[in-house]
């Protein structure tokens, strides 16, 4: 019994584990903190063997500058049914976009789960931006 125990404790205490776990992007995150005063624009999205990528633009519709450090993050589906979630990516910006400023924005999924090109109308939704 102890055996079963030690197992687990030493992958995660050696690093293998969460060096695997770390290696994808976390999205989706509850303890962030969402601007709420953007508007996405995607303007185009490619698909190859090896990767999905979406570019758009993004607009500060408020009336205060996003201070950098700041992210924006996207989910990847199959389609645009959206049934399917292959991942996730996000991107960091680090300049201010100021009150009606916009700016360019891309994100770019990879796994080796996929052979990406499989998806040439890929969806995207979940696009948001936020401050860690």
């Amino acid at each position: 019994m102890k055996l079963v125990i030690i197992i687990p404790l030493m992958l995660l205490t050696s690093g293998m584990l969460r060096d695997c776990l770390e290696d994808q992007p976390v999205t989706g995150a509850d303890d962030v903190q969402v601007i709420g005063y953007v508007e996405f624009q995607i303007t185009e999205r490619t698909a190859t063997t090896s990767r999905l990528t979406a570019k758009g633009i993004i607009k500060n519709t408020g009336t205060k500058k996003i201070s950098p450090p700041w992210y924006i993050e996207g989910d990847f589906y199959k389609d645009d049914t959206y049934a399917f979630k292959l991942g996730g990516e996000s991107q960091q910006i680090n300049y201010a976009l100021y009150a009606g400023e916009t700016t360019a924005w891309e994100l770019t999924f990879s796994s080796s789960s996929y052979d990406e090109g499989q998806f040439p109308h890929f969806g995207m939704k979940n696009l948001r931006a936020y401050y860690k």
